[in-house]
């Protein structure tokens, strides 16, 4: 699974460049709405002795809801940023633990436009907060890293829809549970910008 995670990685850089190399791109800003999915591959739980307690512990694929705001600049169209806030729930298998995930993210996009579509990819610093719960509750905060890449298809002057895969990764320790581990996120959604 690590590997089939960096495969995706690079892919998402190669997706960068293309974008990058490509011309005919507009500047301007946008809000938007989405839902999706976020798949997790199986990962390894250690204690805090760096001990495997859990071997490819199991998560549940999980719905993921969120808000974006981003803008591309007037000078450099192709360039631009955005930021997102996302919850997810991906819960884990073992003891049917509940794992919530608040999600804030920062990115640099590259885009291409060909109209009415336009191609984008990037990628940026995840802040996640995570809380485990169990029986008992136990929270952890963590930084991290995310890929992304998409399309967006504009069907009125300034209302699009869009689909986009995210890959995202975070490595949290849950202190009262003795649980650590890396959690990456295969995540898939779609949803409206509104454009101004």
């Amino acid at each position: 699974m690590r590997r089939l995670s960096l495969l995706a990685a690079t892919l998402a850089l190669a997706a960068c460049l293309t974008v990058a190399l490509a011309g005919n791109a507009r500047a301007d800003a946008y809000l938007g709405l989405y839902a999706g999915g976020s798949i997790v591959p199986d990962t390894d739980v250690k204690n805090d002795a760096n001990q495997v307690i859990d071997r490819a512990s199991q998560f549940d694929a999980g719905p993921l809801a969120g808000i974006k705001l981003g803008h591309y600049m007037d000078t450099h169209p192709w360039l631009g940023g955005e930021v997102n806030v996302w919850g997810a729930w991906p819960n884990r298998q073992v003891n049917d633990q509940d794992l919530t995930l608040v999600n804030f993210s920062g990115s640099l996009l590259l885009q291409a436009v060909i109209k009415p579509l336009r191609l984008y990819a990037g990628g940026g610093v995840l802040g996640t907060w995570a809380k485990l719960r169990d029986g008992t509750t136990d929270h952890d905060a963590a930084i991290g890293a995310m890929a992304q890449g998409g399309a967006e298809f504009t069907f009125l002057p300034c209302y699009a829809v869009f689909a986009e895969y995210r890959y995202s990764w975070n490595r949290f320790h849950f202190g009262a549970a003795d649980e650590k581990f890396e959690l990456s996120r295969h995540e898939l959604l779609g949803g409206i910008n509104l454009h101004f």
